[in-house]
Protein backbone atom coordinates (compact mmCIF):
# COMPACT_ATOMS: atom_id res chain seq x y z
CA UNK A 1 0.00 0.00 0.00
CA UNK A 2 1.43 3.49 -0.86
CA UNK A 3 0.50 6.53 1.43
CA UNK A 4 0.34 9.25 -0.59
CA UNK A 5 -0.62 12.79 1.05
CA UNK A 6 -4.10 14.27 -0.81
CA UNK A 7 -2.95 17.83 -1.21
CA UNK A 8 -5.83 20.31 -1.35
CA UNK A 9 -4.27 21.15 -4.70
CA UNK A 10 -4.13 17.22 -6.00
CA UNK A 11 -7.64 17.32 -4.83
CA UNK A 12 -8.48 20.26 -6.89
CA UNK A 13 -7.02 18.84 -9.60
CA UNK A 14 -8.18 15.21 -9.78
CA UNK A 15 -11.96 16.09 -8.72
CA UNK A 16 -11.54 14.63 -5.19
CA UNK A 17 -12.68 17.89 -2.89
CA UNK A 18 -15.07 15.05 -1.80
CA UNK A 19 -12.96 13.63 0.16
CA UNK A 20 -12.90 16.43 2.51
CA UNK A 21 -16.87 16.20 2.94
CA UNK A 22 -17.93 15.62 6.99
CA UNK A 23 -19.91 12.68 7.82
CA UNK A 24 -21.45 14.60 10.40
CA UNK A 25 -23.17 17.04 7.75
CA UNK A 26 -24.43 14.37 5.66
CA UNK A 27 -27.81 13.09 5.56
CA UNK A 28 -27.17 9.93 6.92
CA UNK A 29 -29.61 7.05 8.87
CA UNK A 30 -28.55 6.61 12.37
CA UNK A 31 -27.42 3.34 11.79
CA UNK A 32 -24.98 4.05 8.89
CA UNK A 33 -23.65 7.20 10.98
CA UNK A 34 -22.82 5.29 14.01
CA UNK A 35 -20.80 2.83 11.73
CA UNK A 36 -18.55 5.79 10.73
CA UNK A 37 -18.27 7.10 14.05
CA UNK A 38 -17.40 3.51 15.25
CA UNK A 39 -14.50 3.32 12.55
CA UNK A 40 -13.56 6.89 12.92
CA UNK A 41 -14.22 8.34 10.12
CA UNK A 42 -14.96 11.90 10.17
CA UNK A 43 -14.60 12.43 6.94
CA UNK A 44 -16.14 10.91 3.68
CA UNK A 45 -12.89 10.35 1.98
CA UNK A 46 -11.60 8.16 4.89
CA UNK A 47 -14.23 5.89 3.95
CA UNK A 48 -12.59 4.80 1.01
CA UNK A 49 -9.84 3.17 3.27
CA UNK A 50 -12.55 0.13 3.43
CA UNK A 51 -13.41 -2.04 0.81
CA UNK A 52 -17.13 -3.00 0.02
CA UNK A 53 -16.00 -6.48 1.32
CA UNK A 54 -14.77 -4.73 4.32
CA UNK A 55 -18.09 -3.10 5.06
CA UNK A 56 -20.19 -5.89 4.80
CA UNK A 57 -17.82 -7.95 7.26
CA UNK A 58 -18.90 -5.57 9.91
CA UNK A 59 -21.68 -7.11 12.42
CA UNK A 60 -25.27 -5.12 11.70
CA UNK A 61 -23.83 -3.83 8.34
CA UNK A 62 -25.77 -4.96 5.10
CA UNK A 63 -26.63 -4.26 1.87
CA UNK A 64 -28.94 -1.72 2.87
CA UNK A 65 -25.76 0.55 4.75
CA UNK A 66 -23.47 -0.25 1.87
CA UNK A 67 -26.27 0.73 -0.15
CA UNK A 68 -26.27 4.22 1.47
CA UNK A 69 -22.81 4.36 1.34
CA UNK A 70 -22.63 3.84 -2.47
CA UNK A 71 -25.21 6.44 -3.38
CA UNK A 72 -23.56 9.26 -0.55
CA UNK A 73 -20.14 8.53 -2.53
CA UNK A 74 -21.47 8.76 -5.89
CA UNK A 75 -23.15 11.82 -5.21
CA UNK A 76 -19.27 13.69 -4.33
CA UNK A 77 -18.37 11.55 -7.27
CA UNK A 78 -16.09 8.90 -5.43
CA UNK A 79 -16.45 5.55 -5.06
CA UNK A 80 -15.02 2.31 -3.34
CA UNK A 81 -11.87 0.88 -4.65
CA UNK A 82 -10.93 -2.80 -5.20
CA UNK A 83 -7.38 -1.87 -5.14
CA UNK A 84 -5.33 -0.74 -2.40
CA UNK A 85 -2.33 -0.35 -4.12
CA UNK A 86 -2.37 3.19 -4.21
CA UNK A 87 -4.50 5.03 -1.30
CA UNK A 88 -4.95 8.79 -0.34
CA UNK A 89 -4.37 9.80 2.87
CA UNK A 90 -5.96 13.34 4.02
CA UNK A 91 -3.48 15.85 4.84
CA UNK A 92 -2.58 17.72 8.67
CA UNK A 93 -4.88 20.57 7.65
CA UNK A 94 -7.77 18.30 6.29
CA UNK A 95 -9.79 20.36 8.82
CA UNK A 96 -8.73 23.77 7.93
CA UNK A 97 -9.34 22.55 3.98
CA UNK A 98 -12.64 20.72 4.78
CA UNK A 99 -14.29 24.45 6.38
CA UNK A 100 -13.03 25.78 3.06
CA UNK A 101 -15.30 23.95 0.86
CA UNK A 102 -17.57 22.42 3.59
CA UNK A 103 -18.35 25.26 5.49
CA UNK A 104 -21.18 24.55 8.75
CA UNK A 105 -23.56 27.11 7.78
CA UNK A 106 -24.66 25.70 4.11
CA UNK A 107 -25.71 22.00 3.09
CA UNK A 108 -22.69 19.89 1.72
CA UNK A 109 -24.38 19.76 -1.27
CA UNK A 110 -25.01 23.23 -2.27
CA UNK A 111 -21.00 23.24 -1.05
CA UNK A 112 -20.41 20.73 -3.58
CA UNK A 113 -22.35 22.87 -6.60
CA UNK A 114 -20.67 25.44 -5.77
CA UNK A 115 -17.26 24.13 -5.93
CA UNK A 116 -17.80 22.80 -9.60
CA UNK A 117 -18.76 26.23 -10.45
CA UNK A 118 -15.31 27.33 -9.81
CA UNK A 119 -16.56 29.08 -6.88
CA UNK A 120 -15.78 28.67 -2.58
CA UNK A 121 -18.56 29.54 -0.62
CA UNK A 122 -17.63 32.79 1.81
CA UNK A 123 -20.41 34.13 4.12
CA UNK A 124 -18.71 37.28 4.15
CA UNK A 125 -19.46 37.78 0.64
CA UNK A 126 -23.03 36.55 0.88
CA UNK A 127 -25.79 39.03 1.87
CA UNK A 128 -28.34 36.90 1.79
CA UNK A 129 -26.45 34.55 4.14
CA UNK A 130 -25.24 37.26 6.35
CA UNK A 131 -28.91 36.73 7.76
CA UNK A 132 -27.28 33.65 9.57
CA UNK A 133 -25.43 35.93 11.64
CA UNK A 134 -28.06 38.15 13.47
CA UNK A 135 -28.44 37.78 17.18
CA UNK A 136 -32.06 37.16 18.18
CA UNK A 137 -31.79 39.48 20.78
CA UNK A 138 -32.05 42.15 18.20
CA UNK A 139 -34.93 41.16 16.87
CA UNK A 140 -38.08 43.27 17.71
CA UNK A 141 -41.06 41.68 19.92
CA UNK A 142 -39.74 38.15 18.55
CA UNK A 143 -36.77 38.46 20.53
CA UNK A 144 -39.17 39.87 24.07
CA UNK A 145 -41.62 36.70 23.44
CA UNK A 146 -39.32 33.84 23.29
CA UNK A 147 -35.93 34.74 24.05
CA UNK A 148 -36.03 32.71 27.14
CA UNK A 149 -36.77 29.46 25.74
CA UNK A 150 -34.57 29.93 22.90
CA UNK A 151 -31.34 30.54 25.51
CA UNK A 152 -32.37 27.39 27.20
CA UNK A 153 -32.03 25.61 23.91
CA UNK A 154 -29.02 27.19 23.12
CA UNK A 155 -30.51 29.56 20.12
CA UNK A 156 -28.11 32.98 19.78
CA UNK A 157 -28.62 33.13 16.24
CA UNK A 158 -30.77 33.01 13.11
CA UNK A 159 -28.52 30.48 12.07
CA UNK A 160 -29.68 28.21 15.02
CA UNK A 161 -33.21 28.43 14.01
CA UNK A 162 -32.27 27.51 10.52
CA UNK A 163 -29.98 24.25 11.13
CA UNK A 164 -31.67 20.97 10.40
CA UNK A 165 -31.16 19.16 13.85
CA UNK A 166 -32.83 21.79 15.59
CA UNK A 167 -35.97 21.79 13.05
CA UNK A 168 -36.55 18.79 14.20
CA UNK A 169 -36.64 20.12 18.19
CA UNK A 170 -39.37 22.32 16.79
CA UNK A 171 -41.57 19.99 15.12
CA UNK A 172 -41.70 18.13 18.56
CA UNK A 173 -42.12 21.52 20.49
CA UNK A 174 -45.26 22.49 18.07
CA UNK A 175 -47.73 20.23 19.16
CA UNK A 176 -47.19 22.01 22.77
CA UNK A 177 -46.51 25.72 21.52
CA UNK A 178 -47.71 26.59 18.35
CA UNK A 179 -47.70 30.16 18.52
CA UNK A 180 -43.66 29.76 18.78
CA UNK A 181 -42.89 27.38 16.06
CA UNK A 182 -45.18 30.16 13.77
CA UNK A 183 -42.73 32.92 14.91
CA UNK A 184 -39.69 30.81 14.16
CA UNK A 185 -41.33 29.97 10.85
CA UNK A 186 -42.54 33.35 10.05
CA UNK A 187 -38.70 35.00 10.41
CA UNK A 188 -37.06 32.33 8.52
CA UNK A 189 -38.92 33.13 5.86
CA UNK A 190 -39.13 36.84 6.21
CA UNK A 191 -35.46 36.38 6.22
CA UNK A 192 -35.69 34.41 2.48
CA UNK A 193 -34.43 31.49 4.10
CA UNK A 194 -35.39 27.53 3.72
CA UNK A 195 -34.11 24.82 6.63
CA UNK A 196 -32.09 23.68 4.08
CA UNK A 197 -29.53 26.60 4.10
CA UNK A 198 -28.08 25.59 6.79
CA UNK A 199 -26.75 22.52 7.70
CA UNK A 200 -26.98 20.65 11.06
CA UNK A 201 -23.04 22.14 12.93
CA UNK A 202 -22.96 25.32 11.09
CA UNK A 203 -22.04 26.98 14.48
CA UNK A 204 -18.51 25.18 14.14
CA UNK A 205 -17.08 27.68 12.10
CA UNK A 206 -14.64 29.32 14.28
CA UNK A 207 -15.73 33.01 13.70
CA UNK A 208 -19.32 32.85 13.56
CA UNK A 209 -19.49 34.94 16.94
CA UNK A 210 -16.67 37.69 15.23
CA UNK A 211 -18.82 37.69 12.22
CA UNK A 212 -21.85 38.15 13.90
CA UNK A 213 -20.39 41.02 15.90
CA UNK A 214 -19.17 42.88 13.15
CA UNK A 215 -22.29 42.37 10.73
CA UNK A 216 -24.85 43.34 13.23
CA UNK A 217 -23.37 45.24 16.20
CA UNK A 218 -26.68 46.90 16.72
CA UNK A 219 -30.49 46.53 16.79
CA UNK A 220 -30.95 49.29 14.42
CA UNK A 221 -28.45 47.57 11.72
CA UNK A 222 -30.69 44.10 11.72
CA UNK A 223 -34.06 46.45 11.96
CA UNK A 224 -32.37 47.33 8.45
CA UNK A 225 -31.71 44.38 7.00
CA UNK A 226 -35.04 42.91 7.86
CA UNK A 227 -36.73 45.89 6.18
CA UNK A 228 -34.77 45.53 3.07
CA UNK A 229 -35.23 41.63 2.40
CA UNK A 230 -39.10 42.00 3.37
CA UNK A 231 -38.96 44.74 0.39
CA UNK A 232 -37.37 42.36 -2.11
Amino acid sequence: MKKEILSEEKALLEGKIGYFVPIEQLKLSQRTLNFLRYLNCPYLGEVLMYSEEDVLKFRNIGEKSLKELKEILKKFELTFSHSFEHVDWLPDNHMEISQKYFPPFISVEKAFELFWQGKVFDIRKSEINEGLLIPLTFIPTFASRHFNWLSEMGYTLVGDLVSSLQLQARKQYKANRPNYFNAFYDLIEKLGFEYKDCSVNWKSAGDIYSLSAKKFPNQELVIAFIEKHNKA
